[in-house]
């Protein structure tokens, strides 16, 4: 399940806004499965045209941040930080900020993304009284990562696979950061079947975007590897995945990928032609 699907689930089961509203942002995730993002646009807009909430921008920011279009993502997440904060709402502030801190670190603006996970941590303690420890520990597997800390991360995922055990809907999730770890620790086949489990995760969930992004990672595997003709499969195959779900910016990023794997391949065999 995508972290767009999962907003939808909880606005389905009661995330405080009006049937209107969850029946909007539904359709809107089913038109991000279809690849037709204009449609979901028109829907998202739509839900936020009616919702007092801060659910619907707070959706299609997540929904924006997945499929690559950034500065497009921070304008609806900081729009729904504003909203939970004018509205006393702490549970959407704390998940407006933890996707802004998402958002920045995935960009490499580390110490705003530090800002708004402390903020983000913040709010959980106003609306609950307590931290939510899978978020946390989620939170500083990522930022060790980014870091390149990597014996925190390390331990960090460790936590993470025991608190989400019962949860399969995270084992993708989990999986993909392990293998990162093991692709920074230069541990190729531990990182491989990493990302194939990831895959096979996402799948089962019905994460299609999930899935090219496992699949994108086998292939950054494989030419780190040196292996440029498997990794260009690879990022050929997720390029039409990327392409059927509508997530154009994700898309040419493959592309590029295969254009430099062929022409790293013709380097290494000699041959000008294929550059």
């Amino acid at each position: 399940m995508s972290n767009s699907q999962a907003v939808a689930a909880h606005c389905r089961v009661g995330g405080g806004v009006s049937a209107l509203v969850a029946a909007l942002l539904e359709r809107a995730e089913f038109q991000l499965q279809e690849g037709d993002l204009p449609k979901a646009w028109q829907d998202f807009a739509a839900a936020i045209a009616v919702d007092a909430t801060p659910a619907s921008r707070y959706a299609w920011g997540v929904a924006l941040a997945e499929r690559g279009y950034v500065d497009e993502a921070l304008v609806h997440l900081e729009a729904a930080c504003d909203v939970a904060r004018r509205n006393g709402s702490p549970l959407w502030r704390a998940r407006s900020c933890h996707a802004l801190a998402d958002v920045h670190r995935a960009a490499g603006r580390y110490d705003l993304a530090d800002r708004y996970r402390q903020w983000g941590l913040r709010a959980e303690l106003d609306a609950t009284g307590e931290i939510d420890p899978t978020t946390w520990i989620q939170d500083r597997v990522h930022e060790a990562l980014a870091l390149g800390n990597l014996p925190e991360a390390e331990q960090g995922i460790q936590t993470w696979e025991r608190l989400t055990r019962c949860a399969p809907q995270a084992r993708g999730v989990v999986l993909m950061s392990r293998g990162v770890l093991r692709l920074r620790q230069q541990r190729w086949s531990a990182g491989l079947r990493d990302f194939i489990s990831a895959f096979h995760a996402f799948r089962q969930e019905g994460d299609q975007l999930g899935c090219a992004h496992a699949t994108l990672s086998v292939g950054h595997l494989l030419q780190a590897r040196g292996s440029w003709r498997r990794a260009r499969t690879c990022f050929a195959q997720a390029a039409r995945l990327l392409r059927r779900l509508g997530a154009d910016r994700l898309r040419r990023q493959a592309e590029q990928f295969q254009t430099e794997c062929r022409r790293l391949e013709a380097a290494a065999c000699g041959d000008p032609r294929r550059n």
